[in-house]
């Protein structure tokens, strides 16, 4: 029977124990490269290696090695404004928040005082340990993985969206069903206007911002599990629970970039869009990518350090 072999791409499946008593599993397989590193599985790289399809292995990941060890200097002050108004602040909440770099994740909240609020944003799971137990699933055969690996058809639900724009989504998802649905404000969604599942959710950007960026917040809303339901929530899309939102944005309102990223989604596509856009940011997003990225960046290299203060401190 064959075995892997460093830089095979095989399928897994994964249970997480860290050292707090927290399990987190896989619901599908996984597919990865033997070798390299990968976002949800720290420390496994070449442990694969002679396993035969149906065989486990279980090892002990070193906190350095897993998320981390606690750096201080992450632990930051920022001003009261950062935060949505009236949103309910207290110690030990894990809350989303977006950098300057336009890509979401959980920080926590330490301390609340009047106009200024401490977060630690260290992942959560940083300075655990972690106990990694992964069974092999398949060896995916050259050629014939290939095609087993290609991503499957979807379904996007596109709000608004200009007839050029409709196009370019079509021919960048082929096969896909792309539903266009003209008029629905957050307020008649809320009410149970049906738009179905999707795997993409687009809307274009209306004149009113105001409707653009509630809309954003509720679809947001509905596809994001909220902190802490899901264990990984923060390490990996889910879709279609986690379906990636896409905002398209006409040139004179470029300023609208930054609040729709706030508001939930996940990129901003100046128009007119090209269907290469479209389709390197689904890559993107299911190779596990962050959100973020946006044609006003796309070829800005990421920071060292995402989380750098941007000049929110009080």
């Amino acid at each position: 029977m064959r075995t892997v072999q460093h830089g095979d791409r095989v399928r897994v499946h994964y249970v997480k124990r860290w050292q707090d008593g927290s399990v987190a599993g896989s619901r599908e397989p996984v597919e990865l490269t033997v070798g390299a590193d990968h976002p949800r599985l720290p420390g496994l790289r070449a442990e694969l290696v002679g396993l035969a399809p149906g065989q486990a292995t279980t090892l002990a990941v070193p906190a350095e090695r897993a998320h981390g060890l606690p750096d201080p200097g992450r632990v930051r002050r920022w001003s009261r404004e950062r935060f949505p108004a009236g949103s309910r602040l207290r110690p030990g909440k894990l809350v989303r928040v977006t950098n300057a770099q336009g890509r979401r994740r959980l920080v926590r909240v330490l301390e609340v005082t009047g106009k200024v609020v401490v977060v630690d944003a260290n992942h959560r799971r940083a300075g655990q340990r972690l106990e990694l137990e992964v069974q092999l699933i398949a060896i995916c055969e050259p050629g014939a993985g290939a095609g087993a690996a290609a991503p499957r058809p979807g379904r996007a639900v596109a709000f608004d969206v200009d007839a050029a724009s409709l196009a370019s989504l079509r021919e960048a998802l082929p096969g896909w069903e792309v539903v266009a649905v003209h008029g629905t404000s957050a307020a008649s969604l809320a009410r149970g206007t049906p738009c179905g599942p999707a795997d993409l959710l687009i809307v274009g950007a209306r004149a009113n911002a105001t409707e653009t960026l509630g809309l954003c917040r509720l679809l947001a809303a509905r596809t994001t599990p909220p902190a802490g339901a899901e264990e990984e929530a923060d390490e990996a899309p889910r879709p279609p629970a986690g379906a990636p939102l896409l905002v398209l944005v006409p040139p004179e309102q470029q300023t609208l970039v930054g609040a729709a990223l706030e508001a939930g989604a996940r990129s901003c596509l100046l128009l007119p869009i090209h269907p290469k856009q479209v389709a390197s940011l689904l890559a993107h997003t299911r190779a596990g990518g962050r959100p973020g990225r946006h044609t006003l960046g796309l070829d800005r290299a990421e920071e060292a350090d995402l989380w750098r203060e941007d000049g929110g401190e009080a």
